[in-house]
């Protein structure tokens, strides 16, 4: 989560939660993040992980190196893997599950995560309970750009 303070601070907003240090936002936001992998399951599950880096040996490989590991277990091509269809179906699904599972939790959410190429794009429902971009839809499929 170092290199993703954007994402924690959707998870676990510094304002909703000011006696709480970024490093212990982290860590409470990978758990999440863990918890709804977990929840997934199965090879999709396995794969996503590899491609955050959260199995072991993964940490310091480079997301070219994760994204062919996460082929492999797919049993598809690395290039094929970065479509839409694979990785941005995955991230959707993990996106979903970590929503499902911050509900229950309290008045911080995730509306959406847009993954991208260099990293992620957060959209956060402001306090009227409105998306921040003026909607109320939930956000479109992923894009990868």
């Amino acid at each position: 989560m170092r290199f993703t303070p954007e994402l924690v601070e959707l998870i676990f907003p510094s304002e909703d939660h000011p006696e709480t240090p970024l490093a212990q936002r982290a860590i409470y936001t990978e758990d999440m993040v863990r918890e709804a992998l977990q929840q997934l399951g199965g090879v999709q599950g396995e794969a996503l992980a590899i491609l955050l880096g959260l199995n072991a040996g993964t940490l310091g490989t480079t997301l070219e190196e994760r994204r062919r590991q996460a082929a492999a277990l797919l049993n598809i091509l690395p290039d094929t893997f970065r479509r839409k269809r694979h990785e941005g179906l995955l991230l959707w699904d993990l996106t979903m599950e970590v929503y499902r599972i911050s509900l229950p939790r309290g008045k911080w959410f995730c509306v959406g995560l847009r993954p991208t190429a260099i990293g992620t794009r957060i959209t956060r429902r402001a306090s009227s309970g409105r998306v921040a971009n003026g909607t109320d839809d939930l956000p479109q499929e992923p894009t990868i750009q």
